[in-house]
This record gives C-alpha cells, sequence and structure tokens, in this order.
C-alpha cells in the first residue's frame, strides 16, 4: 500500500537523517580510535614526548655536551702536529679560495677542505703559485716551507672550523632521536657521539670524516 506523497517524504526524511547521524558518529568514532588521530597513539610514542618543547634542562644537558665536545677537542687541536692526510686535505682548501683551482689533490671532494680553510684564505696564509696538479705530497711540502712560522696555527684554526662540523652532528642526532623517539633517546644519541673518543679524535682533525658524516646526516 503506497503512502500519502507528504508522509513518504517525511519518512525518506527521517531516515536520511538518521544515515548521517550514524555517519557521523562513526566519523568522530574513527577519529578518537584512529592510530594517526593523535601523536599519543603513535606505536612507540613515549606519552607525547615527541614533538614537545625543549625544556631548559634538555637544554643545559645538551649546551654541556657541546661545550665538552668543543672543548676536548679544542685541547687536542692546538698540542697535536698536521697528521699525515691533514698535511695536503688544508693546503688544498686554501688552494680552492686563491686560486679556484680543484685539481692539486683530486683524492677527496673540496666543500670541507674549502670551509676549513676559510680562516686561512682571510687571514693570509701563503700559498705558492704553479702548483703542479694531483701531487698531494708536494703540496704539502710545499706550503710547509711558505708557512713555517705560523704553521701549527693555521692547522689549529682548520681543526677548529672542522671541530664545528663534529658538534653539529650531535646536534643533528640528538635532534632526529628526539623526534623519532623522544627526549631520553635523543639525549642518548647525541650524547654518544659527543662523548665519543673516535669522533672527537676526528674532528679534532682538519680532514673531510666530520663535515662528510654532517651531511650524511642531512640526507
Amino acid at each position: 500500500r503506497r503512502l500519502h506523497p507528504a508522509a513518504e517524504l517525511s519518512v525518506r526524511s527521517t531516515a536520511e537523517s538518521t544515515i548521517a547521524i550514524q555517519i557521523e558518529r562513526s566519523g568522530s568514532l574513527f577519529q578518537r580510535t584512529s592510530p594517526m588521530s593523535s601523536p599519543a597513539s603513535i606505536p612507540g610514542e613515549p606519552h607525547g614526548q615527541i614533538g614537545s618543547s625543549v625544556g631548559p634542562i634538555e637544554k643545559l644537558i645538551v649546551a654541556l655536551g657541546v661545550v665538552l665536545h668543543l672543548g676536548l677537542g679544542f685541547d687536542c687541536a692546538r698540542r697535536w702536529s698536521p697528521t699525515h692526510d691533514e698535511y695536503w686535505h688544508l693546503p688544498a682548501g686554501v688552494a680552492v679560495w686563491r686560486e679556484g683551482r680543484f685539481d692539486v689533490d683530486n683524492l677527496n671532494p673540496p666543500l670541507t677542505r674549502a670551509w676549513q680553510a676559510i680562516p686561512l684564505a682571510l687571514g693570509g696564509a701563503n700559498l705558492p703559485r704553479g702548483l703542479p696538479a694531483d701531487d698531494a705530497f708536494g703540496l704539502g711540502d710545499r706550503f710547509l716551507e711558505s708557512n713555517r712560522e705560523h704553521y701549527q696555527r693555521w692547522y689549529l684554526a682548520a681543526r677548529v672550523m672542522n671541530l664545528c662540523l663534529s658538534a653539529s652532528v650531535g646536534l643533528v642526532l640528538w635532534w632526529w632521536g628526539r623526534r623519532a623517539l623522544g627526549v631520553g633517546p635523543g639525549l642518548t644519541a647525541g650524547g654518544l657521539w659527543l662523548t665519543c673518543p673516535n669522533c672527537l679524535a676526528n674532528g679534532a682533525l682538519a680532514t673531510p670524516d666530520s663535515g662528510a658524516t654532517l651531511l650524511f646526516n642531512h640526507r
């Protein structure tokens, strides 16, 4: 038996309203139970620590780690004589600034070398003219002969530049660990780098290792 058109319209409207309410309730339930609806429900998150603001104690711990890293590294940098690799890495960086040359040593990319050589380029370190291409030991010998008076000082300046890169790696590891797993894992990741003897040893030298690590972490 067919209903009156007005009654049929009323029933249809009531049914549509009921369906709409059910859909709305289902959507609200989904939002409350969805694992992506709030950071606290992400598996492995330590109770909302991810993405939280950095507190004063955490800032202090990180700052102390950086100061410790820079202080120990500087003490090593000022006492150590130039090592085997530094012997040509640094003058190759100076050649980038002074002559725009990248061929005096083709073993490593020039970016970290150029960064470490900034104090030398600005401070007036001597670089012989007419350097042969790809002669690392000859490059190191001629740089030593031209800068005997300030030789150790130039290497200390370059090592300080590299220490800045090494400390930056610790900061990146802390921040990444913090964003991924929380405050504790972030401090652990950064602290392990900043206090690791091997990382300190490489950070206190004018070599590409710390810079390469920093660039790799930013990929």
